[in-house]
Formats: structure tokens, C-alpha cells, sequence
């Protein structure tokens, strides 16, 4: 079950450094927790990459493209409650960070330039289901 960015505030201190975020909000309800871009977490994370990795880009790109952006991706706080974001939509799939890592170069990202990655450790409330059907 996907935890409310309101539940997620309330899991770590200094998360209420996005809680009147509408970016910060946006960045955890749409793009964090979207259906496809946590399948390529795991793919990531399967394959010892930084989970991050797959929408960091994207998430830089939001907040430098929106006009009315409130997130500061300079501020390293920032930085590490969107990693939390990340955690917290790994953990119901049964996966728990493993170590930091440096991103990717060929990403080109100008904010995050370490994630963790995760490693499958079981206990998951969700999986994902991926299959073939006729049409």
C-alpha cells in the first residue's frame, strides 16, 4: 500500500523540509510512486545501479523547467528526503538500501551525484507482476 506524503513526513525529522513542498509533493505522488518508474527501480537495483538513477533525471529536470518550483535541489537535506522517498517505495516491494553509490556520468545530472542501492531483502506487501497476454 502506498504511504501518504503526509504518513512519509512524519517518518524521519528533517522530511519536513519538503512538507509544504507542492514540488515535493508532486516529485513523491507522481513520479516516486508511479507504478512504472518503481518497476525500474527495482530493474536498477537488480542490476547494483542506484534506484534514483532511472528518474533523477526527470526530477531535475521538473524542478528547473517549472515555473513555480519551491524546491531547492541545491539544499543536501532535499536531496536525502527524495532518497527516503525512494526507500519508502522499494520497502513494500521487500527491498532495503544496501550502500551508497555514485549516479551514473552518463546521466549528466547537475544535483545528485550518489544514491543508494537496494538489495531484495523479502518481507514485500506488493509485487510486480509482469506478463504476456493475447489481444
Amino acid at each position: 500500500m502506498k504511504m501518504t506524503f503526509e504518513s512519509f513526513i512524519k517518518t524521519f525529522p528533517t522530511n519536513s523540509v519538503v512538507a509544504n513542498s507542492k514540488t515535493g509533493r508532486f516529485i513523491y505522488e507522481s513520479i516516486i510512486w508511479d507504478d512504472k518508474v518503481r518497476i525500474a527501480f527495482v530493474e536498477a537495483s537488480n542490476a547494483g545501479l542506484p534506484a534514483l538513477s532511472t528518474c533523477a533525471k526527470r526530477i531535475e529536470e521538473y524542478c528547473i523547467c517549472t515555473s513555480n518550483n519551491d524546491l531547492d535541489l541545491t539544499n543536501n537535506t532535499v536531496r536525502q528526503t527524495i532518497g527516503r522517498m525512494v526507500n519508502a517505495s522499494l520497502s513494500p516491494l521487500g527491498y532495503t538500501s544496501k550502500s551508497k553509490a555514485r549516479m551514473p556520468k552518463h546521466l549528466n545530472l547537475h544535483y545528485f551525484t550518489t544514491a543508494m542501492t537496494y538489495h531484495y531483502t523479502g518481507g514485500e506487501t506488493q509485487k510486480i507482476i509482469k506478463k504476456i497476454v493475447d489481444c
